[in-house]
């Protein structure tokens, strides 16, 4: 009798171990809290921003970025960790791919020197990253913040739209950026059809007339 119930408990007891590391591994210590996805990823990988700490708190605290593959997550800093799981095959996915560099909600997570906002049209930022709240519906008098200006400042501001051009092995990218220096820097960026990424600074400056002297680099939350 006290064999078998000595059984029962040591039978009980690898039970629970065996749920308890099932929970363990396949619990996740954050919560996601939003999920950006773009056609250059391979099927069933996002890029996801996700906090661990208590809901509620100062987010940018506590916010990371990871690569899901499925319901695997991966911790990144860089868009080279990214390199894998892209699947570019076209001048608009380059393009979307580089722009996660430099995404309202995403440029305080990257772990880099030097991190940036692209300097463009409100039009062209609605479709393609989110908007701040507070530029919504007062662009005009709150141009520039984010990197965003209003169409009229963009068309006067004497900088240029993003070139995307297919080379050998990939993409290349030229696109004005304001950076965590203060600068306007003209930035060429070249991605693989993988996802390998590369970025070199062809020329940076202080804002030189009265339209880009009206960027600022958004606040961190």
């Amino acid at each position: 009798m006290r064999t078998r119930l000595f059984t029962y408990v040591v039978m009980l007891f690898a039970l629970g171990t065996i749920v308890a590391l099932y929970v363990a591994r396949n619990s996740k210590p954050f919560h996601v809290c939003s999920v950006i996805g773009i056609d250059g990823f391979k099927s069933q990988c996002d890029l996801v921003i996700a906090s661990d700490g208590p809901p509620g708190d100062p987010k940018s605290l506590f916010e990371h970025l990871y690569l899901r593959v499925y319901d695997d997550y991966r911790a990144i800093s860089s868009l080279n960790d990214l390199s894998g799981s892209c699947k570019i095959s076209s001048v608009s996915d380059a393009l979307e791919f580089v722009r996660l560099r430099t995404r309202i909600e995403t440029i305080y997570l990257w772990r880099t020197n030097v991190n940036g906002v692209e300097i463009q049209p409100i039009t062209t930022a609605a479709k393609v990253s989110v908007v701040p709240m507070i530029l919504q519906n007062s662009v005009d008098q709150l141009s520039g913040y984010s990197g965003i200006l209003s169409d009229v400042d963009y068309a006067g501001s004497g900088l240029t739209p993003p070139i995307v051009k297919k080379v050998k092995g990939g993409y290349k990218v030229r696109r004005y950026v304001y950076t965590t220096r203060l600068q306007v820097e003209l930035w060429e960026e070249s991605v693989t059809g993988e996802g390998k990424y590369e970025m070199s600074v062809i020329s940076a400056r202080a804002p030189w007339n009265n339209v880009l002297n009206k960027l600022q680099f958004p606040v961190r939350e």
